[in-house]
């Protein structure tokens, strides 16, 4: 567009599906010879537990010995089992328009941007087995729910250019973030109590139970972000500093939520109650989340010709939460650090490239695969990692050629895990080695 602050439009339509079902088959194990003992395999070698004091342990492969006839499998009917199969579908339909715009504030400064709306529709649904008991008693409920809304979304960022290297920046966003589908199933795991048949309190229903949430809506947050930036006349070296907010509108825990079992087999012992509580994933409402982060690039060649092409990038992030469920305990952000430090390292030419990054993150919650491929939440241990990457450009003939190698986890750092605030508490302590990739682009 020609003339005025708006320079340009951009508008469209964008529609996707997302689709997942899961299947989960459980067996039991028992010895093939119809014995309660049976020869161990042969060992595979020792496992190094010296960071809790072990010198080694003996190591078996168990699948082998599975493929190797020592033991039959019995599928598991009982409840837990049933009601981790479930089929989740999302359709989303997004609106959206954008538009840019720049213009002059007096002689010197400049100021340029975009603004822009999205209306996002959201049409889910859950299909699932709900279970009760064990074995041959396992009662099977199938299950379904889902929900439709609307959200808008409006967006603006907004930069004034001090002068030509100097610049300060303002972003406001209503962000979307959607939860697991796995949250979103229609699976209940529910218990039935005759001995309450008469109970008219609904904290002593006969009916309980936990599992997901069908008509789960996403985490929802305002956010604003506001950085100061300065760049060195080469156009390369900078420094920013930053504060971020993050109002939440919505957010995901666990909680109780009255369930009607109306429709459930129990109902023919006419319980005085149809209702119970069940444990399943809902949307909370308020709480923050702010931080500073200053960050920087350095290219040596500032201060020498001779060292153009080395250089090093950084940044440190420190970040705070406060939200509350609704008893008002305190909840703890699955995958927040409060303190994040990057730094690179690097040398660039026209034929060669080559990087090593190192990144360190203070402990956090993380969500975890417990007992039977469930989830569970553990404090995970910060850590420190180191990464590499070299390039090479080729010329003449082969130019458009480039070859490309990656190294990831070079310290082999451990993952670890531990309980009640206390690192000797060891639950997690996972080594999964280097990774080294090889690869080649031609670009023409």
């Amino acid at each position: 567009m020609d003339g005025g602050w708006v320079n340009s439009i951009e508008f469209g339509v964008n529609y996707q599906t997302r689709k997942k079902k899961k299947l989960v088959n459980e067996f039991f194990l028992a010895l093939a010879n119809g014995s309660n003992i049976a020869p161990l395999p042969e060992p595979t070698g020792f496992t190094n537990l010296s960071f809790i004091g072990i010198p080694g342990m003996v190591t078996y492969d168990p699948l082998q010995a599975i493929a190797d006839g020592v033991y039959t499998q019995t599928p598991n009917p009982n409840a837990d089992v049933a009601i981790k199969s479930w089929k989740v579908k999302e359709d989303l339909t997004t609106l959206y328009a954008m538009a840019e715009f720049d213009h002059d504030v007096g002689s010197s400064m400049t100021l340029f941007g975009n603004f822009g709306l999205q209306w996002v529709k959201t049409d889910q649904k859950s299909e699932a087995i709900s279970a009760s008991g064990t074995g041959d008693g396992t009662s099977l409920v199938p299950t379904s729910g889902g929900d439709k809304y609307n959200e808008w979304l409006p967006s603006v960022n907004i930069s004034l250019g001090i002068s030509e290297t100097q610049f300060l920046r303002f972003a406001y966003a209503r962000t979307l973030a959607r939860a697991r589908m796995d949250q979103m199933r229609a699976n209940l795991e529910y218990s039935f109590d005759d001995s309450k048949l008469d109970s008219t309190d609904i904290n002593n229903s006969p009916w309980g139970g936990s599992g997901g949430n069908p008509t789960l809506r996403p985490w929802i947050a305002n956010a604003f972000d506001l950085s100061w930036e300065k760049y060195a006349d080469d156009g390369i070296s900078y420094v920013a500093a930053a504060y971020f907010y993050k109002k939440l509108k919505t957010w995901v825990f666990e909680a109780p939520e009255l369930f009607d079992f109306s429709d459930f087999p129990e109902m023919s012992q006419d319980p005085a109650l149809s209702e119970g509580l069940v444990t399943i994933p809902q949307n909370g409402s308020g709480g923050n989340i702010d931080g500073f982060e200053l960050s920087a690039s350095l290219d040596f060649g500032l201060f020498n010709e001779k060292l153009e092409g080395f250089g090093l990038i950084g940044s440190a992030s420190w970040t705070n939460s406060d939200i509350k469920d609704t008893s008002g305990e305190e909840i703890t952000i699955p995958g927040l650090s409060e303190d994040v430090y990057n730094l690179t390292g690097y040398y660039e030419n026209d034929m060669f490239s080559i990087r090593l990054s190192m990144r360190n993150r203070s402990d956090f919650l993380g969500e975890v695969s417990g007992f039977g491929a469930g989830r569970d939440f553990r404090q995970v241990e910060g850590n420190t990692t180191l990464d590499g990457q070299a390039s090479y450009f080729f010329s003449g003939k082969l130019t458009g050629l480039t070859l490309l190698f990656q190294a990831y986890n070079i310290t082999d750092e451990p993952f670890v895990t531990f309980s009640n605030d206390d690192t000797r508490q060891v639950i997690d302590y996972q080594r999964y080695g280097r990774s080294f990739l090889l690869g080649a682009s031609y670009s023409w």
